[in-house]
C-alpha cells in the first residue's frame, strides 16, 4: 500500500542516501576516536615495545580492544533503537522493524566501525619506544 503512495521511490531513496552518510561519518567518528584513544596510550605502547612486545602483538591486542568496544556499543545502539521502536508503535506512527534489516546494519556498523579504527593502527606501528617513553637517545 505504501510503495503505490506518490513519492515513496524519492522518500526511500533520500533515506537509503541520509543511512550511507551516517555509515560513513560514524567510520569517521569512530577512526577519531580511536585515534585519540592511541594517541594517549603512546607512552603504554612504547613501554610494551621496550619490553619486546612485537608489532603484531600490538596490533592485534588494539584489535581486539576496537572490536570490542565497537560491538558493545553497536549492541547498546540496537537495544535502545528496539526500545525506540517499541514506544513509538504504541502511537499513531506506522513503525516497522526488521530482523534482516537490523543484521545489516549491525553488521555494517560493526565493519565500518573496524575500518574507521584501522586508522589508528599506523600510529601503533609507527611507535618509537625511546621516544614514547621520553628517554633521549
Amino acid at each position: 500500500a505504501y510503495a503505490g503512495s506518490p513519492g515513496y521511490t524519492a522518500e526511500t531513496t533520500t533515506m537509503s542516501l541520509i543511512r550511507g552518510f551516517l555509515l560513513v561519518i560514524s567510520a569517521l567518528v569512530i577512526g577519531a576516536f580511536f585515534t585519540v584513544l592511541t594517541v594517549q596510550r603512546t607512552r603504554q605502547i612504547g613501554l610494551l615495545k621496550a619490553m619486546g612486545a612485537t608489532n603484531g602483538y600490538i596490533l592485534r591486542d588494539g584489535i581486539g580492544q576496537m572490536a570490542i568496544l565497537v560491538v558493545l556499543a553497536t549492541a547498546g545502539g540496537v537495544a535502545l533503537g528496539c526500545a525506540l521502536v517499541f514506544f513509538m508503535g504504541r502511537g499513531d506512527a506506522p513503525v516497522e522493524l526488521s530482523v534482516p534489516a537490523v543484521t545489516t546494519v549491525v553488521v555494517s556498523l560493526v565493519v565500518a566501525g573496524v575500518l574507521g579504527s584501522l586508522v589508528a593502527f599506523k600510529r601503533i606501528t609507527g611507535v618509537e619506544p625511546a621516544i614514547a617513553l621520553g628517554v633521549e637517545p
